[in-house]
């Protein structure tokens, strides 16, 4: 499973098939984890603090193809803010579409208070739970974790999720996170610094 598809399950309620955030800020964790994904399959990096292709062929994944085709589409390079942005705006619909043609959530239509909206239950609760439930061990045991899920963990704690992985009490498993996000690669220690910034400036101008 890609890396904005395990973010998407991890964000989501599995119970009502809601996301935990608001739609500005989940839309900027999903643009963060397709930037990741094309950062660990090194097509992108990041230089002082703008995105660079580094190798022009497709990914496998036709998503990582089209974000990677829009990046390579513009003459001068972009800041990480500024792509969190500009992806952000369809993220939520892009990786909803990847996982419900992978069979992992359904999209229905639900009413609430005075309006509707679309909600994505998980197709297997057991599934959706892996990724949740794999980090919190990781982090709870002091495990060696991936690349991609050190980058997911800092996803998570940039978005204000970690408090899903870690009890109230377990000082050592917070310290453990700090550290995997502290020692991410440049360009992904990069991503997750300005993903944070950027959550943080949404809350605080009420635009989520």
């Amino acid at each position: 499973m890609w890396l904005a598809d395990e973010f998407f399950l991890i964000a989501l309620d599995d119970r009502t098939g809601r996301p935990r955030l608001s739609p500005k800020v989940f839309g900027l964790g999903l643009a963060g984890a397709l930037l990741g994904e094309l950062i660990l399959d090194r097509r992108i990096t990041v230089e002082e603090g703008q995105v660079l292709v580094v190798d022009h062929r497709p990914p496998a994944d036709a998503l990582a193809h089209t974000v990677l085709d829009q990046i390579l589409s513009e003459v001068s390079p972009y800041g990480v803010r500024s792509w969190l942005v500009f992806l952000a705006r369809n993220a939520t619909e892009r990786v909803a579409d990847r996982l419900s043609r992978a069979g992992h959530i359904r999209r229905e239509q639900s009413r609430r208070m005075f309006r509707r909206e679309t909600v994505y239950p998980p197709t297997d609760m057991n599934a959706a739970h892996l990724p949740l439930a794999r980090l919190a061990t990781s982090l709870r045991n002091g495990r060696q974790v991936s690349w991609t899920d050190a980058v997911l963990l800092g996803l998570v704690m940039a978005t204000g999720l970690d408090d899903l992985l870690l009890f109230a009490d377990d000082d050592a498993a917070r310290e453990y996170l700090t550290h995997l996000v502290e020692h991410l690669t440049p360009s992904l220690y990069v991503l997750v610094w300005h993903l944070h910034a950027a959550v943080g400036d949404a809350v605080l101008t009420g635009r989520t």
